[in-house]
Order: structure tokens, then sequence, then C-alpha cells
């Protein structure tokens, strides 16, 4: 039965890499090669990357639409807390910024692990957007508490945890995620739901952090 399961796991999973191969699409700008993704931003628009080679491989842009895209929503990254998580992004990422773009750069063996993370990054920086203060207030959001479990002896055991939740609609949906916990997101069919859906998202998010000996992430709300 496992044997079975892992196989029908694995042939999904070939379909949706082969899915994901379907969705891009590629375009020649001057120099560049312009790579749109099956990625969404915030606007629901497909993420773009750009590509030009070099003489040991091959530099990757978001072109500067992020940073750009961020001061036009009146987003401001500059104070100290918002710098601080905008490098640790970056550097989590492997990625440097450079006259306003994000950019990296990858060689042949590595140009599909480079571009995946400069995707993950320009994702995690749009992300800034709903922590900052004016974008905040403007959005449904709710401070979820979470209790870690007794008889763990990790610092987190003396107090609750407060995690702010933002939800958005989208055309068919509301999509919930936490901003502080990478990955931890939940859908519904009404606010209501998607809120409670991610109550469950959350404890199972860090229950899996602390299996894999990994360490929970401090709340943290920029202003």
């Amino acid at each position: 039965m496992a044997r079975c399961a892992l196989e029908e796991v694995r042939a999904l999973n070939d379909e949706y890499w082969r899915s994901l191969r379907g969705q891009t699409t590629f375009r020649g700008v001057r120099d560049w090669i312009e790579i749109t993704t099956p990625y969404l931003d915030r606007h629901n628009d497909y993420l773009q990357v750009y590509a030009r080679p070099r003489q040991d491989g091959w530099s990757l842009t978001d072109d500067g639409h992020i940073i750009d895209d961020l001061a036009q929503s009146g987003c401001n990254i500059e104070g100290p807390k918002e710098q601080s998580l905008f490098h640790s992004i970056l550097a989590r990422f492997g990625v440097r910024l450079e006259a306003g773009a994000l950019v990296v750069e990858a060689s042949r063996g590595d140009f599909a692990l480079r571009k995946h993370n400069l995707v993950q990054a320009m994702l995690s920086v749009g992300d800034l957007l709903h922590l900052s203060a004016p974008s905040a207030a403007g959005l449904f959001d709710e401070d979820l508490a979470v209790n870690p479990k007794a008889g763990d002896d990790r610092s987190l055991t003396s107090r609750a945890m407060q995690y702010t939740v933002v939800i958005e609609q989208s055309r068919n949906n509301f999509s919930a995620y936490v901003p502080d916990l990478p990955g931890c997101v939940a859908t519904g069919a009404s606010d209501e739901d998607a809120l409670r859906e991610i109550r469950q998202a959350i404890e199972f998010h860090i229950e899996g952090l602390r299996q894999q000996g990994e360490p929970v992430p401090e709340p943290c709300r920029c202003t």
C-alpha cells in the first residue's frame, strides 16, 4: 500500500512540474530574456524574472518591480525594523539589492535553484507591504494567540505568542497568511472560514517546526 501511494505521489508531482513548465513563458527583451512564471504577486499578476547571460553564467533580476511596487503602494521600508527584516529576507535567499532591483547570479548548474530563490525573495519582500502600518490598518487582520504545549521546555513555554494574520479577498475566495510564518497559509469561502482555517494552520505549522527541531519565529509587527 505504502509503495503504491509513493508511486502515485511521484506521478502526481511530475504532473505538477509539467503544469508549472506549461505555464512558464519566455520572451526576448533587448539583451534580456523575460521569464513569466506561474507564480502570482499580490495583484494577481504573474511574477516576471529577467535573465541575461554573462561570461561565467547568468544574471537574474526582477528589474526593480518589487521595490517600485512597494514604494507606489506607500510602503516605507527604510525604518530599522523594516530594513532588518528586508535584509534578512535577502540573506535567506542569497539575493542582493542592486540599483533598486533584486539580483542573483547563477551558473548553468544552479540556474533553476537560483531562479527559484529569486522568486521566493520577490514574494517575501512583496509581503512587507502588509507589515507597514497604513496597510495593516486597512486590512482585516487579527492577532491570534498560540499557546505552547505544556511540558515543552523551550523558552516559548512561559507565554502565548501573538501572530498577526492578514486576510485578503481574491476573485473566488478569501486567503489568509501569517507574515511571521512563511508558508503558513489558508483559504476559505468567507473571511470567517479563512480565519478558522489559519488558526489550525498556525498550530500545525509550529508543531511541524518543533518536530523538525527548527526554531519557531518570534512574532514581529513592523510599524
